[in-house]
């Protein structure tokens, strides 16, 4: 229920408790079978959905069955096995469906320069959207990732503003922090940037 779409490991890895004996490619065939509105999304059947409307009514079962904290576990669950599959989009939705901010900032963290590498830079902006205005402001490695997109789209006044609260929030860390020392120089990249083309 908590899943957009599903594989037989991914189901394993969110639902399965200990001692459990129902494994992930058993669940989908008795899926399958039993003619849950499952919906294929891919020619190997592989990965697979329900129909939103189903999963609605799943949702709220869940709901009823699990409390807040159960529901977290599970998202974390979906995270951690989307992130290690390479799955990093969602598995920022669910850490933050988890409430683990921690989480979801460590992926982007570990993520973005690659992105900036590849100049995915609208996958990027998606990232930062997904958290609250007031995590990225006061998170120092979202900040300055604000800057380099406020760079690249040309958008002088947020570079400026942006680039002054990283520089607030970096001042204030531990000096042998190894993420001050990765945005220190980013600043110092990026000054040098707008020294040259401004």
């Amino acid at each position: 229920a908590l899943l957009d779409r599903f594989c037989a490991p991914l189901c394993e890895a969110v639902c399965q408790e200990e001692g459990e004996t129902l494994t992930g490619p058993a669940f989908l065939n008795w899926l399958q079978t039993s003619n849950l509105l499952l919906i294929r999304l891919d020619d190997r059947g592989e990965w697979f959905r329900f129909h939103h409307l189903f999963q609605k009514h799943l949702q709220t079962q869940l709901e009823r069955q699990l409390d807040d904290e159960g529901r977290a576990a599970h998202h974390q669950r979906a995270s951690r096995w989307l992130a290690q599959n390479g799955w990093i989009d969602e598995a920022i939705q669910h850490a933050l469906a988890a409430g683990d901010t921690v989480m979801a900032v460590g992926l982007v963290a570990q993520h973005r320069h690659r992105l900036m590498n590849e100049d995915r830079w609208n996958q990027l902006e998606k990232w930062l959207r997904l958290f609250p205005d007031e995590v990225v402001t006061n998170d120092p490695t979202l900040s300055i990732t604000e800057v380099h997109l406020a760079f690249i789209r040309g958008r002088n006044a947020v570079i400026l503003s942006s680039r002054e609260q990283v520089k607030r929030l970096v001042a204030a860390m531990p000096v042998e922090s190894s993420v001050a020392a990765e945005v220190r120089a980013e600043i110092a990249l990026t000054d040098a940037i707008i020294g040259i083309s401004m």
